[in-house]
C-alpha cells in the first residue's frame, strides 16, 4: 500500500512538472536574461534551442509515466522496474547534457561560468533542504 501511495504521489508530481514545464522554458530564459545579461539575440536562440530539445523532455516524462504504471501493476517484476529506472536515468542524463550543450553554445564563456556557479549554488541549496 505504501508503495502505491508513493507512486501516486510521484505521478501527481510529474503532472505538476509537465504543467509547469510549458512556461518554465520562458521563465528560465527571462531569469537568465536578467541574471546572466543575455542579449535579445541570445534569448531568441535559447528559445529556439529549447523548442528543438522539447522532445527529449517529453521522453523523460513518458518514461516516468511508464515506470509509475509498472509500479502500480499487480506484480511489476523487479527486472522490469530496474530496466525502466535505468532507461529513465539515461534519458535524464542525455537530456541534461543536450540542454547544457545548447546553452554552452549560446552563452559567452563569462556567462557560462556564471551559469555554472548559479547551478552549483542551487544544487547545494536543494541538498541542504533535503535533510
Amino acid at each position: 500500500m505504501k508503495r502505491s501511495t508513493g507512486i501516486l504521489l510521484a505521478a501527481v508530481a510529474v503532472v505538476l512538472i509537465v504543467a509547469v514545464a510549458a512556461s518554465a522554458g520562458e521563465d528560465i530564459i527571462a531569469k537568465s536574461q536578467a541574471k546572466l545579461g543575455l542579449a535579445d539575440a541570445q534569448a531568441t536562440e535559447l528559445r529556439a534551442e529549447f523548442t528543438r530539445l522539447q522532445p527529449l523532455s517529453n521522453r523523460v516524462v513518458t518514461l516516468k509515466r511508464k515506470l509509475q504504471a509498472l509500479g502500480t501493476a499487480s506484480s511489476p517484476g523487479q527486472r522490469a522496474m530496474d530496466a525502466k529506472r535505468a532507461e529513465l536515468k539515461a534519458a535524464k542524463q542525455h537530456t541534461r547534457e543536450q540542454y547544457a550543450a545548447a546553452m554552452r553554445q549560446v552563452l559567452t564563456a563569462e556567462q557560462w561560468a556564471k551559469y555554472e556557479a548559479m547551478q552549483h549554488e542551487a544544487k547545494k541549496s536543494a541538498q541542504s533542504n533535503k535533510y
